[in-house]
């Protein structure tokens, strides 16, 4: 495709069905061409994130920072960077920024409860996982992450209550 446009949805499909060397490819070609797009480069950056090109990843993150004012956005892309660089603490303590600054938005929070699983606290991780449901109860991600949590703390009622929220919002 020429346009920018239908790189974006061309990438967006192909992430979609799985193929993420080509949608990073087309996010790439976006990102090019539409350099002030933020999302695009939140997108990019998680792909080789999760393709294990982590300095890659931080040299996105690290290239959206110019363009934002947003206080919180700022912070969270900065957690997005510490998890790239294995600081654990670091990122917590941005999500948690973020989340400070942006109370609904359920996006700092899902990532900090994600940050605390990865650490396996449990505990922390349910605190922001219930905070995501709190704004949005039918939110899928933050309910299996929470039925993650409840069965590491041993609460296995909750967790089960849980996981038959999850099954509800997807049928």
């Amino acid at each position: 495709p020429s346009g920018w446009k239908k790189r974006l949805e061309l990438a967006n499909l192909l992430y979609a069905i799985g193929r993420i060397e080509q949608a990073v490819e087309e996010y790439r070609q976006v990102m090019e061409r539409q350099p002030q797009l933020i999302d695009v480069r939140l997108k990019l950056g998680k792909l080789l994130q999760l393709m294990g090109q982590e300095a890659e990843a931080v040299a996105v993150y690290q290239s959206a920072l110019p363009l934002l004012r947003d206080r919180a956005t700022r912070q969270h892309i900065g957690g997005l960077i510490a998890i790239c660089q294995g600081d654990t603490e670091r990122a917590i303590a941005a999500f948690e920024s973020a989340a400070s600054n942006e109370p609904h938005n359920s996006s700092h929070w899902l990532a900090l409860g994600q940050v605390q699983m990865g650490r396996e606290d449990g505990v922390a991780a349910l605190r922001a996982f219930d905070a995501v449901l709190s704004l949005n109860p039918d939110d899928i991600v933050a309910s299996i992450n929470s039925y993650d949590a409840l069965m590491a703390v041993g609460n296995f009622r909750q967790a089960q209550q849980r996981l038959s929220k999850v099954l509800e919002l997807a049928a």
